[in-house]
């Protein structure tokens, strides 16, 4: 009778013992699970982190690449203004020089309608004897009669 309470309680124990360790198992497990779960949380918000940082990165990125655009696109403006101004410097140039030698031809022409005018002075004259001799046929006619 004496071994079989000792072997009951013996028994007993080892239960007690076998859930003493099942429950730090389980208690393990829980803290594991939990531990896990932070992990994963961790995880988680980690990799929502780097999609965040990814995303800012990207648009930085993307506002790195519009700056560059502009930048460039702000070059091509300048150039082309340069490049028009260059043009126009040369154009007005040009169109001097074309008029300074206009005016010399000008001035040419001019001269000669001088010479004209001296002609046409002396024609005026011939056109004065020839009056006189008109009226120097006049004078015959009044002889006449």
């Amino acid at each position: 009778m004496m071994i079989m309470m000792k072997m009951v309680m013996l028994m007993v124990m080892v239960m007690m013992m076998m859930m003493k360790m099942m429950m730090m198992m389980m208690m393990m497990m829980m803290m594991m699970m939990m531990m896990m779960m932070m992990m994963m949380m961790m995880m988680m918000m980690m990799m929502m982190m780097m999609m965040m940082m990814m995303v800012v990165m990207m648009m930085m990125m993307v506002m790195m690449m519009v700056m560059v655009m502009m930048m460039v696109m702000v070059m091509m403006m300048v150039m082309v203004m340069v490049m028009v101004m260059v043009m126009i410097v040369i154009i007005i140039h040009d169109d001097d020089e074309e008029e300074e030698e206009e005016e010399e031809e000008e001035d040419d022409d001019d001269d000669d309608d001088d010479d004209d005018d001296d002609d046409d002075d002396d024609d005026d004259d011939d056109d004065d004897d020839d009056d006189d001799d008109d009226d120097d046929d006049d004078d015959d006619d009044d002889d006449d009669e």
